[in-house]
């Protein structure tokens, strides 16, 4: 009888072991990518390192605007080649001997999602994403406009 208490116990200890090392393996490997992802998401305010830097100068973040085409531009590693993603358009250049580049863009009417990705030679890739928002709307001839109140007109003789 006292073997058979032995052996249940040493059975549930190495089980119960053997359960808590898979648990503490499986959350050091869920927590492991979570960390990785955290150091290469693109900051919402561009700030030019370095080692890695995509600085985009135009246009602003969250701005709306009237124009059909817009001009892209920024700077980057020297010669490094430079993806820009309009609404599923995409158009390819290089980045100058200085690091500069400049693509005009087409837009659509309402939001407008342009991400830009800059390829360095070793493969690695750096993303800087901006929303512009396309509107025909003219906001400023609305505001103009005077309010009477009585809905009457004024004949002046």
């Amino acid at each position: 009888m006292k073997k058979e208490i032995i052996f249940a116990i040493l059975l549930g200890l190495t089980l119960g072991l053997i359960i808590t090392y898979g648990v503490y393996r499986a959350k050091m490997t869920l927590q492991q990518p979570l960390q990785k992802e955290e150091k290469t998401l693109p900051s919402s305010t561009p700030q030019a390192t370095n080692n890695s830097s995509l600085l985009l100068i135009s246009p602003e973040d969250e701005i709306i605007t009237d124009q059909e085409k817009i001009n892209v531009a920024g700077t980057t590693t020297p010669d490094s080649f430079v993806i820009i993603i309009v609404n599923d358009q995409d158009q390819i250049t290089t980045a100058d001997q200085t690091g500069n580049f400049s693509v005009e863009v087409e837009l659509e009417k309402g939001s407008n999602v342009i991400r830009v990705h800059a390829l360095k030679e070793d493969g690695t890739s750096i993303v800087e994403e901006r929303t512009v928002i396309y509107s025909t709307i003219d906001f400023a001839t609305s505001d103009e406009t005077p309010a009477t109140g009585s809905g009457e007109t004024t004949n002046e003789k």
